[in-house]
């Protein structure tokens, strides 16, 4: 099985930490909105451990992504009857479904750089009153506190809403902030640093080699720990994280 590298673009859970468990506090936020019969879609599934949580609440899910290192990575690395990861041109989805009742997005529009069209191409493949969950970064926590080179553009929640309401209404944005305002801290010193010196790209590297051989499951991933991590509807635009629940118009 082809590992992935850690290079501080997509999350792997081996590295663990901080910013795993913000990207694990939401996969496990959008299984509250899944349901048995559902078919879901995965887009920019990664390194694939969440689309693999969320194959335990859905009838079948499908996970995409433009990287075909992190699609093979992931279909052999989680494995069920139901789950499906797929390669993907980003100009042009050819997908093998086209007709899903739920649609997840974490972080990645503000990787793309038209994200006006990411979310058309979601409207297109939903079905009619389809849920779409989607993530970002707010640009005023973000930004120049943690500039990340795989970022094309961060957006405040008014920028982030307004292009997402070109194809649906959305009827919940809930804000993500960790409680631990010193880890917080701590982990975007250590980020940062990272970004700046390969050296220490590489010594995640070798450190994570040595817990590939944990087979994944369930269990292992639900049981760790985001407590620290909360949702709520209360002043969301200052939140380190947005999340929109939205409907596909009819």
């Amino acid at each position: 099985m082809a590992n992935l590298e850690f290079t501080g673009e997509r999350i792997l859970p081996e590295v663990g930490g901080y910013f795993f468990r913000e990207h694990l506090a939401r996969y496990k936020l959008a299984r509250s909105f899944i349901e048995k019969n559902d078919v879901v879609l995965d887009v920019g599934s990664g390194e694939g451990y969440g689309t693999y949580i969320l194959s335990h609440s859905a009838k079948n899910i499908f996970g995409i992504d433009i990287s075909k290192a992190a699609i093979d990575s992931a279909a052999a690395k989680y494995q069920r009857k139901n789950l499906i990861y797929e390669n993907v041109d980003p100009d042009n989805w050819k997908l093998n479904h086209t007709d899903f009742d739920v649609a997840v997005c974490f972080e990645v529009f503000e990787h793309v750089p038209k994200p006006e069209e990411l979310i058309q191409k979601i409207n297109d493949i939903l079905k009619t009153s389809g849920l779409l969950i989607i993530s970002t970064p707010n640009k005023e926590v973000y930004g120049d506190n943690l500039p990340d080179p795989y970022h094309v553009t961060e957006y405040s929640l008014r920028e982030f809403k307004d292009v997402v309401e070109r194809y649906f209404d959305v009827i919940e944005i809930k804000g993500q902030r960790n409680s631990n305002q010193f880890n917080k801290a701590l982990n975007f010193w250590i980020a940062r640093q990272s970004m700046k010196h390969l050296s220490i790209m590489r010594v995640f590297n070798l450190l994570i080699s040595k817990k590939r051989a944990k087979k994944a499951s369930i269990e292992r991933l639900m049981d760790i720990s985001t407590k620290a991590n909360y949702f709520s509807n209360e002043n969301p635009e200052s939140a380190d994280y947005f999340v929109l629940i939205a409907k596909k118009r009819r």
